[in-house]
């Protein structure tokens, strides 16, 4: 017999779960952006209102000291700390990943299997997994290879009934982004934009797709705050 209820796990930004109720329970999300937009704010988001409400979270690191994130999100008024090694599960590989870049040779096996080490990384006894950032394994890959082992991890992440949150900078080239975003259950992409009238620069949320979810056409204007996200209104046409 099929579901006919989708279960939700909210974002913790008040104003996008009223749009989208939540991240789908048991499916791998991308969350996609230029430098600056917003995306690991969005994760400190996620990982405390889910640790709030009970969930037990894994964070996979590969960039961003775990040093960095606890400061940053204490200042954000969510305090990530006080759920370590409770049920906030960190793996701190940045500076692995350093050594990597500076030594290692991108051939095709190697990025492949670099990925598939990650995974094995991935703390036992979760229900969500926020991993910032995939960039750094997925920068190197041809189109066809990321969507190969987009497939893959897609695969492994739901397999094991996790709801996860997936970081990617966008420096990434379109076609990459875009395959590997295709067999995600959703997609949330961060931009800076022009208004043409104005001049203006300002920051847009665009959900690209949400399967089982209404989602609106346009982007939602969002800014950052000393407290977090926060939706100011999505641009009409």
């Amino acid at each position: 017999m099929i579901k006919q209820k989708v279960e939700r796990i909210p974002t913790g930004i008040q104003d996008l779960d009223a749009i989208i109720g939540g991240l789908v329970a048991g499916r791998t999300h991308l969350l996609s952006g230029e430098p600056g937009t917003g995306k690991s704010m969005f994760s400190y988001h996620f990982m405390y209102n889910a640790l709030k409400h009970g969930h037990t979270v894994g964070l996979i690191t590969t960039e961003e000291p775990t040093e960095s994130i606890m400061l940053h999100s204490a200042l954000l008024g969510m305090p990530l700390e006080k759920y370590v090694n409770k049920s906030l599960k960190i793996v701190d590989i940045a500076s692995h990943r350093a050594m990597e870049a500076a030594f290692a040779t991108p051939t095709g096996d190697y990025l492949i299997q670099s990925f598939r080490d990650m995974q094995q990384l991935i703390p036992p006894g979760i229900d969500c997994l926020v991993i910032d950032t995939i960039t750094p394994y997925i920068l190197p890959m041809n189109p066809t290879m990321a969507r190969e082992t987009a497939i893959e991890l897609v695969m492994n992440m739901e397999s094991a009934g996790l709801t996860s949150l997936l970081i990617l900078d966008e420096s990434v080239s379109e076609h990459v982004l875009m395959t590997l975003a295709a067999p995600m259950y959703g997609h949330i992409q961060l931009v800076y934009q022009k208004d043409p009238y104005t001049g203006k620069t300002k920051r847009c949320m665009y959900i690209r797709k949400l399967r089982a979810t209404t989602t609106p056409i346009n982007p939602l204007i969002y800014n950052l705050t000393d407290k977090g996200i926060s939706i100011q209104k999505e641009i009409k046409d």
